[in-house]
């Protein structure tokens, strides 16, 4: 039997007591250095500019709106005038032709008549009563193209005018002022018609 030195066996001892352990020599692997993260940020860049539009006015935006402008540079919006009916058409033809003018000329008959009635000239009365009665008359066939409660009282008011002239050219001036003051009732009506002619009551 081969004799075993004391160191021999404290070293075998000493393998036997690691094993038993489960420790094993360490052979670490040297753990390389941590590498440096790459830097990933991209370069600056601006942002891009807006798009830009130009209205008609010269005037530029982001965007239009719904009129094609910027913002409160819109147009004024159009005014229309009011459209022309038929009535007043026919109401602007009468004021402009003999309608009109008949009504015009039988006002100045009634000027004339208290002028003479004034300076108590019965002779130029019954010529003027005379005047008055034609006048009236042709007024009174060309009646003003209204359906309202106006053109009706406008056509009593020449009713009664003539009836005033037919009276005092024959020398009845008490029944010719009756008259008169009859068709007086009616004058809101007359001064509606004339001022739609642009005339003044």
């Amino acid at each position: 039997m081969r004799y075993q030195t004391p160191l021999a066996t404290a070293a075998v001892l000493a393998a036997l007591a690691l094993a038993g352990c489960g420790t094993a020599a360490s052979t670490s692997t040297p753990r390389p250095p941590p590498s440096q993260a790459a830097s990933t940020s991209a370069p600056a860049t601006s942002a891009p500019a807006s798009p830009q539009f130009t209205d008609p006015n010269g005037e530029t935006c982001p965007a239009a709106d719904s009129l094609g402008y910027c913002g409160d540079d819109d147009p004024a919006p159009a005014t229309t005038a009011p459209a022309v009916t038929a009535a007043q058409a026919d109401l602007t033809a009468w004021c402009a032709g003999p309608g009109y003018s008949a009504f015009t000329t039988v006002e100045s008959d009634m000027g004339q008549f208290s002028t003479d009635s004034g300076n108590n000239d019965l002779i130029a009365v019954e010529q003027d009563g005379t005047q008055l009665f034609s006048d009236a008359h042709t007024a009174g066939l060309n009646l003003p193209p209204r359906s309202d409660s106006h053109a009706f009282g406008y056509g009593i008011y020449m009713g009664y005018l003539l009836v005033a002239g037919y009276r005092a050219s024959n020398g009845n001036i008490d029944g010719s002022v009756s008259a008169m003051q009859q068709a007086q009732k009616h004058l809101s009506d007359v001064s509606s018609i004339n001022t739609s002619c642009g005339g003044t009551s």
